[in-house]
């Protein structure tokens, strides 16, 4: 095992042990933030149906959002496919699930984004919310973004703003991203990246 990726699994199990051990007061302390990054993410994309990719989904808190921007739209058809690394978020995730009357198609993967088991260019949209910094290799997981998605496909990322470079993250991103917008809010602690996805 060569150094690099021993870190790299030291890292991987690190986020494991911190969201497995949070998972119980996750909501309840996350809630009203993620809702509001996920008000100012959808702002700039419009609806679609299709494949829902959502690296990162933690305890399913996204849903709640989507079944509101549904709830009137009759054409939207969504199978919403999430994707954790932590069991504990996604056994939250599954409680929620049985909980709820929603006509929504979920799937949820245990997984790494690094990694991501589905096949190439299922994804109509693809999102992930507060994850990206957690990632030890960033090339690594947005290739796999990149994989997993369908050309044009409306594509939202956030992430903490204390842990990047945004000029670095965004001549990044505009390698693979067409009509890239950034918004930078301190009172979400993240800075979001909105555009559709370029595949070459």
């Amino acid at each position: 095992m060569t150094r690099h990726t021993s870190f790299k699994s030291r890292k991987k199990n690190s986020i494991i042990e911190k969201y497995d051990s949070s998972s119980e007061i996750y909501n309840k302390r996350y809630r009203d933030i993620q809702r509001k990054k996920f008000e100012l993410g959808f702002r700039y994309i419009s609806f679609f149906s299709g494949v829902f990719l959502d690296a990162g989904c933690g305890t399913g808190l996204i849903l709640d959002h989507l079944e509101k921007v549904l709830e009137h739209d009759d054409e939207s058809r969504i199978h919403y496919v999430g994707i954790d690394i932590s069991r504990n978020m996604l056994l939250k995730f599954r409680l929620r699930e049985k909980k709820s009357s929603s006509s929504i198609k979920t799937n949820i993967i245990l997984a790494d984004i690094e990694n991501i088991p589905v096949r190439d260019n299922i994804g109509n949209a693809i999102i992930s919310f507060t994850s990206i910094q957690n990632v030890p290799d960033f090339e690594a997981c947005f290739q796999e973004l990149i994989r997993i998605g369908r050309d044009q496909a409306p594509f939202i990322l956030t992430i903490l703003n204390k842990t990047i470079n945004l000029q670095d993250l965004e001549k990044n991103l505009l390698t693979f991203l067409s009509d890239l917008k950034i918004e930078v809010r301190e009172n979400i602690e993240d800075a979001i990246f909105t555009g559709k996805l370029v595949k070459n």
